[in-house]
């Protein structure tokens, strides 16, 4: 019984982290099938400044990773619009424009219970030649974890005994549900930046 307290302690005390990597599919946009813009494009190589989706309630921790997905779905999604997609650090003169694209995640709202996650996504087209933008997108998108409040509390009914086994279950729902949260937002504001370039390239 000690055994089992002190572990369920060291559980509590250190509480547990959901971690995961979002894949380019899920972040796929759907084209209609149409004619393309003539235009080339380079999408500016910025990977390397986004950052890893973190949030929190409690005690327990998620990241998702979609910083890969998110800039392959972007070259992707930039494709159905434009006839040439480049990846570059910089931009490629032989491309009329260029594009950077970008999201943060933000916690309004963190609650002892939920927790709202906000993503502001950002793409930014450019003429090559004279570097003056010619679209600015920005959407904020945002919806509320909570994963499993229920079972937290019958972790704490039963004086936290059970919880290295619930607590690693709470930890799980709370995590993939932030990370679909993550996904969907990320996945909402470039369809809905794609309609607004296919209309106007």
């Amino acid at each position: 019984m000690r055994v089992l307290l002190t572990t369920a302690m060291i559980v509590i005390m250190s509480g547990c982290t959901y971690n995961a990597k979002v894949s380019e599919s899920a972040l796929a946009v759907k084209a209609n099938h149409g004619q393309k813009s003539p235009k080339g494009i380079t999408l500016i190589d910025n990977r390397d400044s986004l950052q890893v989706s973190t949030f929190k309630v409690q005690n327990y921790t998620g990241n998702v990773d979609a910083r890969d997905a998110f800039f392959d779905a972007t070259k992707s999604m930039l494709g159905t619009v434009y006839s040439k997609v480049d990846v570059s650090m910089s931009a490629k003169p032989e491309n009329e424009l260029y594009a950077v694209a970008s999201y943060d995640t933000k916690l309004p709202d963190p609650g002892p219970v939920t927790t709202m996650i906000v993503n502001d996504v950002k793409l930014e087209v450019y003429d090559t030649a004279t570097k003056r933008p010619i679209h600015t997108f920005t959407a904020s998108k945002e919806d509320r974890a909570s994963g499993s409040p229920g079972l937290r509390m019958i972790t704490g009914l039963t004086l936290f005994i059970i919880s290295p086994i619930t607590i690693p279950i709470e930890t799980h729902q709370f995590g993939s549900e932030g990370e679909e949260i993550v996904t969907k937002n990320l996945k909402t504001a470039l369809a809905e930046f794609r309609a607004k370039l296919a209309a106007n390239p």
